[in-house]
């Protein structure tokens, strides 16, 4: 005669039975399956061993926290989508603005124009601008820049003195480093970078501004500046 614990283990119901009790304790992929999971449990329970009501319970508590951590995760993907939506927009503002972020690189435009911004920890007697090309060759300083404690901002049109004479630049992607002296004393300095937004590109799945030949995430920008300033 097969006994009842036999037939448990032939009969395919209370097999799937037994794997609910077994997947209620891990990771379950959405609501729609906890259900199912549980009312194949209720439906085909052993009648001489039924569902114990602190295990029923416990498995309701279970379903509920699911449903709240789908709520959220929905919320969630809500407010990214949003802020994406909002990024963008702000990105697509930018354009044909002058922008300040954190380096030294400097962006001089086809108007031969660019902001050089820099902090100096305390003021001067003498700051010298060394400007550096893409392969970084020092190719013309800036004598007597501003010289003032904390942000210094320089409106460059391109030009510096290269061996002894006074030249202009070609537009493109430069360098610079700041030396600045009080006396015999060195001053520190920090450099910022600026150029101007020409386009926006989504081409890595996250917006970037393109300042000429050089791309930078809006995130990092510290000042925007109307275009006609320069």
């Amino acid at each position: 005669m097969t006994s009842l614990t036999s037939l448990a283990t032939l009969d395919p119901a209370i097999a799937a039975t037994n794997e609910v009790q077994n997947t209620t304790s891990q990771e379950l992929v959405n609501a729609e399956q906890f259900l199912q999971l549980l009312v194949a449990q209720l439906e085909n329970q052993n009648p001489l061993e039924p569902l114990d009501g602190t295990d029923y319970v416990s498995q309701l508590a279970e379903f509920a926290s699911l449903e709240q951590l789908t709520q959220v995760n929905t919320g969630l993907g809500d407010i990214n989508s949003g802020q994406a939506g909002l990024l963008s927009q702000n990105s697509i503002m930018m354009l044909d603005r002058h922008v300040t972020f954190p380096g030294n690189e400097i962006v001089l435009g086809d108007n031969n124009r660019a902001d050089i911004n820099y902090r100096l920890n305390s003021s001067a007697g003498d700051v010298v601008i060394s400007i550096l090309n893409s392969s970084g060759v020092k190719v013309g300083e800036i004598a007597n820049a501003p010289r003032a404690a904390g942000l210094n901002e320089f409106d460059w049109d391109g030009t510096v003195e290269f061996e002894g004479e006074e030249i202009v630049l070609e537009p493109g992607v430069y360098s610079y480093s700041i030396t600045a002296m009080d006396g015999n004393n060195p001053v520190g300095s920090e450099t910022f970078g600026s150029g101007l937004v020409t386009g926006v590109t989504y081409e890595n799945g996250y917006p970037e501004l393109i300042l000429r030949d050089k791309r930078i995430v809006p995130g990092v920008i510290l000042k925007v500046t109307e275009k006609s300033r320069l």
